[in-house]
């Protein structure tokens, strides 16, 4: 379907985003603004999942440091 047909092309474009810092020319996602926008993102994302959506992408806080989250399809 078409709509299936576009997920599958948003999977890959959200999956082969780099997430980084803002400041590094090969970064294309950085970091949230604060730690508490990084937690209502992810609060959002969970509460979806939570409501019947499927992850398809993302949706995870990395280990690394910073306030970062990734592109996320549900």
């Amino acid at each position: 379907s078409v709509a299936e047909e576009f997920t599958d092309k948003m999977i890959e474009m959200m999956s082969g985003l780099v997430v980084g810092d803002g400041l590094d020319e090969k970064s294309e996602v950085g970091p949230m603004i604060t730690e508490r926008d990084r937690e209502k993102v992810d609060g959002l994302v969970r509460s979806a999942i939570e409501a019947g959506a499927t992850l398809r992408c993302g949706g995870e806080i990395p280990e690394d440091k910073g306030w970062f989250y990734p592109p996320t399809v549900l």
